[in-house]
């Protein structure tokens, strides 16, 4: 019964995820066009701007990814199986 939870858990979750990765993606990629503006507001300068952002993007994703994975995998999953475990009705 626990598995079946845990797996319909992480179906769900992953949905959040994905929609949670997308969104912070997206407010990211706003946050560098806004400081490319600041920097540099010049038409010249736009066609080594989805370079600079995408570079910028990569490396600011990863963390985003890693800390946005424990939050919404590691942690519900973690409630469950403690919840579980103290509340378990065939521990002898």
């Amino acid at each position: 019964m626990i598995i079946r939870i845990a797996l319909l858990m992480a179906v769900l979750l992953t949905v959040v995820f994905v929609s949670l990765y997308f969104y912070m993606r997206a407010g990211q990629r706003e946050a560098l066009i806004a400081e490319w503006q600041k920097r540099d507001p010049s038409d010249a300068a736009n066609e080594h701007r989805e370079d600079w952002i995408n570079r910028r993007l990569a490396g600011s994703m990863r963390k985003i990814a890693l800390r946005l994975a424990v939050v919404v995998y590691a942690l519900p999953l973690a409630a469950l199986f403690l919840y579980v475990g103290f509340t378990d009705p065939f521990a002898p």
